[in-house]
């Protein structure tokens, strides 16, 4: 098990420029499942950063659940609405999905003022 994460960490570093793989995010995903959120968080934090659109999905849903992290919606909002601004269709899926869950509990995004404003974009 612990092989497992020190392979995950080499292919972050080794790779930080490319998106993370298919099987990669299988792997984060059984992380996620095992509640190992350091390891999630410090592999997909870099490629959140660097633009790569799955690891700003995946953040945006870390903070949207507090899993790993304090619920915070704006952190939330913030990582998806960076994630649709590559007119992903599977970004924009989950912004608008996200804003609207907010929206009914009465929260309103900051970075995405309205649900028609997300359906413009």
């Amino acid at each position: 098990m612990i092989f497992k994460y020190f392979v995950i960490l080499f292919m972050t570093t080794c790779s930080m420029a490319l998106p993370l793989s298919a099987s990669d995010l299988e792997e984060l995903d059984q992380l996620l499942a095992e509640k190992e959120y350091h390891t999630v968080l410090e592999t997909i934090f870099p490629h959140a950063q660097t633009g790569d659109v799955d690891a700003q999905l995946l953040l945006a849903k870390m903070y949207y659940e507090g899993k790993g992290l304090e619920k915070d919606y704006n952190k939330a909002s913030y990582w998806v609405c960076r994630a649709s601004e590559t007119d992903n269709f599977k970004a924009n899926k989950v912004r608008i999905k996200m804003s609207m869950s907010m929206i009914s509990e009465d929260y309103q995004p900051p970075q995405c003022s309205s649900v028609l404003d997300i359906l413009k974009n």
